[in-house]
């Protein structure tokens, strides 16, 4: 590939697993005004380092290491949404990898057995869309996230949390919505919630009351929630009530466009009352047990 002045996106897409051979990437050194990169191969490592520090959009979907995730956000000083897919391995030397302030990323997807992992090093103080997925039980990803925010202090408005195989960490997720007062859209799957007890605590912080300010997420507008408990009859309903309307209002809080919440037990005749007059009053929501 030669140069290439007014190239602005670039998408590699190598289908199977049969190579096992990097793929040079060193033409994005001619591609000045390139915005776009998006690699998919599984088969084909990806060869670091990308030689484009213009690029905005940074999309990976291949094995990766904490390291080279690392890596990839530094040769990006200009990165706006960054995708990295699937942050498989840790380095040997924890040490080892370099700490990363990026002051211009606002998107960040990661997912992988140590996705919480690659977040412990960094600080993301412009971030506004967070999306985790990873394997809550090899690491205490709720004290990492707690730890990255404290660190960041971004205003984050989405935030979506999968954690397979988390242990109950209610306690821990609450501080960490604490950390989250301009979120607007909360997405919640397995993180530890599949108890009635550890449900109900949290169902209960996000039951908004008086004065304003006072609130755990008060500018919540998209609820959705999988993977949790029933609650003791009526507490769903109470705090979804809480949260809409003229109640909302009241409260200090924003109202609750939309709410998906999917038990795993304990739909009460109470919660499915209140949902049908909150549906009846305009609001989108979903209050159903989990198919499986």
């Amino acid at each position: 590939m030669g140069d290439a002045p007014m190239l602005q996106s670039m998408q590699c897409i190598i289908n199977g697993f049969e190579s096992e051979k990097p793929v040079p990437l060193h033409m994005l050194d001619r591609c000045p005004h390139l915005g776009l990169f998006r690699w998919d191969s599984f088969g084909s490592p990806l060869l670091l380092p990308l030689r484009n520090t213009q690029l905005t959009s940074l999309l990976i979907r291949t094995f990766l290491s904490v390291s080279e995730c690392t890596t990839l956000l530094q040769l990006s000083p200009c990165l706006f949404k960054a995708d990295f897919f699937l942050v498989e391995s840790a380095d040997p030397s924890p040490r080892a990898v370099p700490h990363v302030t990026h002051s211009t990323l606002r998107i960040l997807t990661t997912a992988g057995r140590h996705s919480d992992t690659f977040l412990g090093t960094l600080t993301l103080p412009a971030l506004e869309d967070l999306d985790l997925t990873g394997v809550a039980a090899l690491t205490d990803w709720d004290i990492i996230l707690f730890a990255f925010l404290e660190r960041s202090r971004p205003a984050l408005r989405y935030l979506s949390l999968f954690m397979a195989f988390a242990q109950s960490h209610e306690s821990g997720l609450l501080q960490i919505l604490a950390l989250t007062p301009h979120l607007r859209t909360l997405r919640l799957s397995d993180c530890g919630l599949d108890s009635s007890p550890s449900t109900a605590t949290l169902i209960r912080a996000l039951h908004p009351s008086p004065p304003p300010g006072t609130s755990l997420c008060p500018c919540l507008q998209d609820l959705y929630l999988s993977g949790v408990s029933g609650c003791p009859d009526g507490l769903w309903g109470a705090m979804l009530r809480a949260r809409w309307g003229a109640q909302a209002r009241a409260n200090g809080v924003a109202c609750l466009e939309r709410g998906h919440i999917e038990l795993e037990s304990g739909v009460h005749d109470r919660d499915e009352a209140d949902v049908e007059e909150l549906r009846a009053d305009g609001m989108w929501v979903v209050f159903r047990l989990e198919d499986w």
